[in-house]
């Protein structure tokens, strides 16, 4: 699809202009679509060293708790990661708050 300001017949355009138009626009449209799969990659695999990080320390046997300390010094830490040892000793819930849940008293 083109636009002109004027209406113009396809013969009246040159065909090497088409052609390398054409060309640009599926050289473009190639390297997005590599660049999704790359990202999809990418994420895959970061999700794999996510859930093996989380095994591995659901596996220690000393107690690791995780938060999120960007409320700052007075805020409220919300619990980010607490692996079964921590749960098992304190008996609290070792799932991430929900999102959106505010980190500073109210």
């Amino acid at each position: 699809c083109m636009a002109d300001f004027q209406p113009r017949t396809a013969a009246s355009i040159a065909p090497e202009l088409l052609s390398n138009i054409r060309y640009l626009l599926l050289s473009q449209l190639s390297r997005d679509v590599r660049l999704y799969d790359a990202r999809q990659r990418s994420r895959a695999v970061m999700s794999d060293l996510l859930l093996n990080l989380q095994r591995l320390l659901d596996r220690h046997d000393r107690c690791i708790m995780l938060v999120d300390m960007g409320a700052g010094p007075m805020g409220r830490w919300p619990v980010l990661y607490a692996n079964h040892a921590w749960t098992a000793l304190t008996g609290t819930a070792n799932t991430p708050p929900p999102p959106g849940t505010p980190t500073k008293p109210p």
